[in-house]
C-alpha cells in the first residue's frame, strides 16, 4: 500500500516547515524501496509509494490539488488505470452527488478545490486502503495513516476506542485508538466547506442472490475476472503472489499467469505446514518456483514494535505470521496480488442463510448477534484484569451495531446487511484493510473489488454458493489443475472435485477436536506435550513457551511499571494470561491484543514512534 498525508491550513501563515520535517522522519521508517515526495504552502502533501503503479501521485489544475494513492480506474468495465490526471478530471466533472461513483477500485484521495469552496476525501467501497481524519482550529489532517496525523495533534489514547479494540480485537466503528482522529468508513465520502465538516454516503448496489448459475454465468465470469486482474499487468514487471492451501490464492495465481502476467508466487507457515506442503505443489504443477517462508518464533522480539509501527494495530496478532514472512524477506516488493474471492462472494462464508428481518428492532438484534470478536477470552479473565471497571461491554456492542445499521434500507435490509458484513469484514481477512497491512512493502492490487465481477458474484442464490459451489464449478472449468490438488482449510485437507469441496463441516469438526486434544494434553503436562502443529497459523503458545527472548520480552513490556500504572489491567491477570498461555490454553489473541495495544501508547502517544523514525 501508498502512503498519503493531506494537510489543508484553514488560514494563511500556518507554518507547514515543521510538519514536512516530521513526516519526513516519519517516512524514513517506512520499508525499504519506498519514495517519499514532499510538497507545501496552503495545502501541505506526503506521498510515499512504492512506484509498482503509475497511479500513487498529485494533480494539479488551477488552484485546485489531488492527492491519490492505490488502483483506480474510470469506468467500471475499464481495461486499463487511470492517472491522477485523469482522476482529478473526473471528480472535477458534473454533479457531486455521492450517489453516482467516479472512480473504481481500491483508493483513497484528498481533493482541495478552493474555487468550489470545499475539499473532500474518500476511501473505496471496501477500505482495502483506510483513510483518517482530524479537524482543529488550524486546519484539516487527513491521511492513509495516523501515524502522519500524529504530529497534527497532541496524541491521546481514545478509551472509548479501547474499550472497542480490546473487547473485539479490532475497530470496527469510526473510532481509532488516536483521541480527535476518525477513521473514514468504507463507502463515506468526508465533506469540508470553511470549518463545516459532513459526511457523505450514498446508495449501494442491492444483492439479488436469486439466479442459478449456469454456463453463460461462468463465461461472463471468466471474461470479468480476467480483466480485473489484467488490468494491472501494463504497470508490472512482475507480481508477487501470496499462496495458500485455499482455493482463493490459486485461482489469482492461474488468472495472472492466463494473462501473460510474470509471477513470484511465496507462502508462509509453521514449519511442516500443510498450507505450505500445497502450495509447493500447486506450484510444481505449473512449474513454478516459489518461497516457502517458516515462521521462526525467535525473530518476534525483534520485529513485533516496527509491525504495529507499520500496521498500526490493525492486523490482529493471529496474523502476524505474514509480517514475519515480511521482516524476514520472504516476500517481494512492488506488486502484491491478493486472492480473497470465495469468502467474499462466490463461497459465501461471510454470507448468511438466515432471513434478515425488516423490522427495525428485529434488524437490530440480528445484527448486534452477528457481530462477533476475535478474541477468546476465558471466562474469569475480565475481571481478572479489571477490564470491566472501564469497559461496558453492553455499550460497546451496541455502539458498533449502531454504526453497522447506519445505511440500514428500510426497503431491502438484507442488502443492507451484506454490504455491511462486506465492508467491516469480508476485504482483508475480516477487518478493513488487513489485506494492505500483512504486506506494507508492496503495493496490494485486490481484483475482486471489480464492481461488474462483484455485481455478478452478488447475484448469485445463496444456495449455490455454500460449500463453494460456484467457485469450483467456475474456476474448475476455467482451469482444470485447479481441483488435482487438495485444498486446506485451517490445518485440514480437504479433497476436491468439481461438484464439492471436500467434507468441510466433517473437517472442521475433526479439526476442532484435535485443537482441542492439543490444548487439554499441553494444560495437564504444563505445556510439555503438545501434538504436531499442521496449520499455516502459528500456535503461539509454542513460540512463549519455546523462546525465552519472547518470554521475557512479554513479560518485559506487559508487567513493567510502565505498562502498569497506565490502570487499563491489573498484574494479576496478565500474570494468568501468561500462565496460560505458556501451559497451551488458546489465548494468544487476547495477550496479543494487549500487547499491541500497549506497543501502540508507546510508539505513537509517547513518542516512541520518533526514535523509531530516528
Amino acid at each position: 500500500m501508498s502512503w498519503m498525508a493531506v494537510r489543508v491550513a484553514h488560514r494563511q501563515g500556518c507554518a507547514t516547515d515543521e510538519l514536512l520535517r516530521r513526516w519526513r522522519g516519519i517516512g524514513a521508517a517506512l520499508p525499504a524501496k519506498t519514495r517519499l515526495d514532499l510538497s507545501a504552502g496552503e495545502v501541505a502533501v506526503a506521498m510515499a509509494h512504492h512506484g509498482s503503479l503509475r497511479c500513487p501521485g498529485i494533480a494539479r489544475e488551477g488552484e485546485a490539488v489531488l492527492a491519490i494513492v492505490g488502483a483506480y480506474w474510470l469506468e467500471p468495465d475499464a481495461k486499463e488505470l487511470a492517472t491522477p490526471a485523469q482522476a482529478l478530471a473526473r471528480l472535477r466533472s458534473g454533479a457531486d452527488g455521492r450517489a453516482t461513483r467516479k472512480l473504481y477500485g481500491n483508493y483513497a484521495y484528498v481533493l482541495h478545490d478552493p474555487a468550489a469552496g470545499r475539499t473532500t476525501a474518500e476511501c473505496g467501497d471496501f477500505g482495502v486502503v483506510p483513510l483518517y481524519y482530524t479537524q482543529g482550529d488550524d486546519g484539516l489532517g487527513v491521511a492513509t495513516d495516523i501515524k502522519f496525523l500524529a504530529p497534527i495533534r497532541k496524541p491521546a489514547l481514545d478509551a472509548q476506542a479501547a474499550g472497542e479494540f480490546l473487547q473485539f480485537g479490532h475497530l470496527m466503528s469510526d473510532l481509532t485508538l488516536l483521541e480527535g482522529v476518525r477513521r473514514l468508513l468504507p463507502g463515506t465520502r468526508l465533506v469540508v466547506e470553511g470549518k463545516a465538516v459532513r459526511l457523505e454516503t450514498g446508495e449501494l448496489p442491492h444483492f439479488r442472490r436469486d439466479s442459478e448459475p449456469s454456463a453463460a454465468t461462468y463465461d461472463v465470469l471468466d471474461a470479468q475476472f480476467e480483466r480485473a486482474i489484467s488490468r494491472y499487468a501494463p504497470d508490472l514487471q512482475r507480481a508477487s503472489v501470496s499462496l495458500s492451501g485455499g482455493l482463493d490464492s490459486r485461482t489469482t495465481l492461474l488468472a495472472a499467469m492466463k494473462v501473460g502476467m510474470p509471477v513470484d508466487p511465496w507462502t508462509a507457515g509453521e514449519p511442516g505446514s500443510l498450507e505450505c506442503d500445497v502450495a509447493r505443489k500447486v506450484c510444481a504443477r505449473e512449474n513454478l518456483a516459489i518461497v516457502t517462508h517458516s515462521n521462526d518464533c525467535t525473530r518476534l522480539p525483534t520485529w513485533f514494535e516496527r509491525s504495529v509501527w507499520f500496521t498500526e494495530a490493525r492486523c490482529p496478532p493471529g496474523h502476524m505470521h505474514f509480517l514475519d514472512a515480511g521482516f524476514a524477506g520472504a516476500i517481494a516488493g512492488g506488486g502484491q496480488l491478493h486472492g480473497l474471492v470465495g469468502d467474499v462472494v462466490v463461497g459465501g462464508d461471510y454470507d448468511t442463510q438466515q432471513d434478515v428481518p425488516t423490522d427495525p428492532q428485529a434488524l437490530r438484534a440480528f445484527c448486534g448477534r452477528a457481530i462477533g470478536s476475535l478474541i477468546y477470552w476465558p471466562a474469569d479473565s475480565w475481571q481478572r484484569l479489571g477490564l470491566d471497571r472501564w469497559i461496558d461491554a453492553r455499550q460497546v456492542r451496541e455502539r458498533v451495531t449502531d454504526g453497522v445499521l447506519t445505511r440500514s434500507a428500510t426497503d431491502d435490509p438484507y442488502s443492507t446487511y451484506l454490504w455491511s458484513r462486506y465492508q467491516h469484514r469480508g476485504f482483508g481477512f475480516i477487518i478493513p484493510a488487513l489485506v494492505s497491512q500483512v504486506a506494507p512493502w508492496a503495493d496490494v492490487m485486490t481484483p475482486f473489488i471489480d464492481p461488474a465481477f462483484f455485481a455478478t458474484c452478488a447475484s448469485i442464490d445463496r444456495r449455490a454458493i455454500a460449500e463453494r459451489k460456484t467457485q469450483l464449478a467456475w474456476s474448475a472449468r476455467r482451469y482444470p489443475q485447479l481441483i488435482a490438488t487438495p485444498r486446506v482449510k485451517d490445518g485440514v485437507l480437504l479433497p476436491l472435485s468439481r461438484e464439492s469441496g471436500g467434507d468441510y463441516d466433517g473437517a472442521i469438526k475433526r479439526l476442532r477436536l484435535r485443537m482441542q486434544v492439543r490444548y487439554l494434553l499441553s494444560r495437564l503436562t504444563g505445556g510439555r506435550v503438545n501434538l504436531k502443529q499442521r496449520e499455516s497459523y502459528p500456535f503461539y503458545a509454542n513460540w512463549y513457551r519455546k523462546s525465552s527472548a519472547v518470554r521475557e520480552y512479554f513479560r518485559d513490556v506487559l508487567l513493567s511499571e510502565r505498562s502498569l500504572s497506565r490502570g487499563l489491567w491489573s498484574r494479576e491477570g496478565i500474570e494468568r494470561l501468561l500462565h496460560d498461555l505458556r501451559v497451551g490454553r488458546n489465548v494468544w489473541d487476547a495477550i496479543g491484543t494487549i500487547l499491541m495495544l500497549e506497543v501502540f501508547i508507546r510508539l505513537f502517544i509517547e513518542g516512541a514512534g520518533e526514535q523509531l523514525a530516528e
